[in-house]
């Protein structure tokens, strides 16, 4: 089993970069545009459509707007167990958002966890672990 972690500290509010991510339909206008292309809603999970031809589907385990954290699951037949976090936690102004995945098997690349950028930045999105 494989355990990814990312942090990223943003130049924007945590309120705002929680409207985000609670919008779960949005990742590709959003949160990740460039690494998403498409982001489509199936009741309780979306199917997420990403820029390497991949699509999976992601239901939602729960949104916890007073903690601003956001958990969530992968189908895949090439997963036995995927499920992330995502936390949003102020820092005055500014915000650093947390974002912890458990895979198994592992992954060959451990590029699931892109870095975010938020309404405020208009540079694109890159990929990264």
């Amino acid at each position: 089993m494989a355990t990814l972690h990312r942090e990223q500290r943003l130049a924007a509010s945590a309120e705002r970069v929680w409207d985000g991510v609670r919008d779960i339909g949005a990742l590709h206008t959003k949160l990740v545009p460039g690494f998403v292309l498409d982001t489509e809603l199936d009741g309780d999970a979306r199917i997420v459509h990403f820029a390497n031809g991949q699509v999976l589907r992601e239901p939602i385990l729960s949104i916890d707007g007073a903690r601003r954290r956001l958990a969530w699951s992968v189908e895949s037949p090439n997963l036995t167990h995927y499920n992330a976090v995502l936390e949003v936690i102020p820092l005055g102004e500014q915000c650093k958002v947390v974002c912890r995945a458990t895979a198994s098997p592992t992954p060959t690349r451990l590029s699931g966890i892109p870095k975010i950028r938020s309404s405020t930045q208009s540079q694109a999105v890159q990929p990264a672990i």
